[in-house]
């Protein structure tokens, strides 16, 4: 590898010594962009912990800078939604694209990620549609053994030539230890007990824009014992777990989607996503969200609710019913095999009864 500045070398041992001191995942990414910013230089980067299993966004743990509400906006109607293209897409860029890139708006200035086929003209215009950041941005992601845990995401709001490969080579040296850092500080327990007060099943449902329009109490419930982002003022209605699974099944049209996360409390909690099917027009007029007396399976309860347009439906449960586990090579990191979990207790949203079909939108 070339050779640190004195400014890389200092940061790269003041991260060193914060990854050996961190108590939880959200004060170690605080002191981590701290840390990094004298040496990389961007005017705005977060954290963000990620499912290694889905690859999808399962918590902001921090952000540092002052444009959280574009943020928001990136998180609830720009990532999976807008379709970015090629490695621009994350789960795409940590499956297939080595889990770290450089980007910008013009081509010439991409590093370790390949431009996407489509004329720079169309690329600029779609890159300043997305608002992206005129002086490029960063993605690089952290793993610990084979999994991502964690992705930085760097940008710089100021025109300008964007981050440089020393950058690239500084969070390289980083990644080992930064990797296993996160992992042991976002695992969730594996103490069974800790499951035994968890709420009974919730339900939610969401519009066609990927809103929440319908929640009982159990749904509350789970919302709340869910890591908060501090984005619900900025309008991104659920925590960032269950929004990127929405957002999932929202732009790919895909039957089902799921993804793991660790509530404040440790327990290991799985959201499941199934597209809900149209409710029938006798439902039009119904003005409010009610049980239905049929059960699903596991026993959680059905609910319909209100208009009359096709849902995305999201399921948190911890831990997974034996019956519905399937067989691992290994446990995931932090947590039990979970053939080990005998528990059910399932947060459903929208489990809507089928009155129509299925909604073919994307």
């Amino acid at each position: 590898m070339p050779r640190m500045s004195s400014t890389a070398r200092d940061a790269a041992r003041q991260v060193q010594v914060i990854a050996a001191d961190a108590s939880n995942g959200a004060a170690l990414a605080a002191r981590l962009l701290a840390a990094l910013e004298p040496a990389v230089g961007f005017d705005d980067a977060e954290v963000i912990a990620v499912d290694p299993d889905s690859l999808l966004f399962t918590r902001l743990l921090a952000y540092r800078g002052d444009r959280l509400p574009h943020f928001a906006f990136f998180l609830r109607d720009v990532y999976l939604v807008a379709r970015e293209p090629d490695w621009l897409s994350f789960p795409r860029l940590l499956r297939e694209g080595g889990g770290a890139a450089v980007f910008h708006e013009r081509f010439e200035l991409w590093l370790r990620a390949h431009p996407p086929a489509m004329s720079q003209s169309a690329f600029t215009a779609f890159w300043r549609a997305q608002q992206s950041p005129p002086g490029g941005g960063l993605r690089f992601g952290l793993a610990h053994r084979g999994n991502w845990v964690a992705v930085l995401q760097l940008a710089r709001w100021t025109p300008g030539p964007g981050f440089s490969a020393s950058h690239l080579d500084l969070l390289d040296r980083l990644a080992p230890t930064l990797g296993l850092a996160f992992a042991r500080t976002l695992a969730g327990t594996s103490d069974a007990s800790a499951s035994r007060d968890t709420p009974a099943a919730g339900h939610m449902t969401f519009s066609q824009d990927r809103r929440l329009v319908a929640i009982d109490s159990s749904g509350d419930a789970w919302l709340e014992r869910l890591p908060d982002d501090g984005l619900r003022r900025f309008g991104v209605d659920v925590p960032i777990a269950v929004q990127s699974v929405v957002n999932l099944l929202w732009t790919t049209g895909n039957p089902s989607a799921v993804s793991h996360v660790a509530d404040r409390f440790g327990v290991n909690v799985t959201i499941q996503g199934e597209r809900a099917r149209s409710v029938g027009p006798e439902w039009r007029r119904v003005a409010r969200c009610f049980r239905c007396p049929s059960r699903a399976p596991h026993g959680e309860e059905r609910i319909r609710c209100s208009e009359c347009f096709p849902r995305d439906s999201v399921t948190l449960r911890s831990p997974l019913p034996r019956d519905w586990a399937t067989p691992l090579s290994q446990p995931r990191w932090g947590s039990a095999p979970r053939r080990s979990m005998n528990t059910s207790r399932r947060f459903t949203g929208c489990w809507e009864q089928a009155r129509g079909r299925r909604s073919s939108r994307p």
